[in-house]
């Protein structure tokens, strides 16, 4: 089992993943089969930039204290998605992928805002992990139009 040994190397990772998810977005409204689904896909895009310029924020201030003396109970592989981003990957994997990193996000950051100790850096934590749930029921409905219910990913 691997644990984060430090709250910087966990912020270096959300910020990547944001980062990442972003271009992601970006990408896939591309290939949106409608300006409306363009739109949301652009505005998530920008979101998770919103979401990198908060976490980098935070690292910027170091002042996050971990609750726990023993440091970050974090385990690296629980947030971890399987799965790239690809040119000529189908709409329906793309969207599966997508629920998946949503859901990995919405994850470490609930985890994150119970490790931490100030309560206002929890709070963003928390409505980071929020944001992410909203994005992940916003791609649940979207891939349900698309390929139906009994075909969803597994949460």
């Amino acid at each position: 089992m691997t644990l984060w040994r430090s709250i910087d190397t966990v912020l270096d990772y959300a910020i990547d993943n944001e980062a990442s998810s972003a271009q992601f977005y970006r990408d896939l409204a591309h290939r949106a089969a409608t300006p409306e689904l363009r739109d949301v896909l652009e505005g998530y895009a920008r979101e998770e930039l919103s979401h990198k310029q908060i976490l980098e924020q935070l690292k910027r201030q170091k002042q996050i204290k971990i609750k726990a003396v023993r440091g970050l109970s974090l385990e690296m592989k629980a947030y971890a998605v399987e799965g790239v981003a690809a040119p000529d990957m189908e709409v329906e994997e793309a969207l599966a992928l997508a629920l998946a990193r949503e859901n990995a996000a919405f994850r470490l950051y609930r985890d994150l805002a119970d490790e931490v100790a100030d309560p206002k850096i929890r709070n963003v934590f928390l409505r980071l992990a929020e944001e992410e749930a909203k994005h992940k029921t916003n791609f649940e409905q979207v891939y349900a139009e698309r390929v139906g219910d009994k075909d969803r990913p597994a949460r």
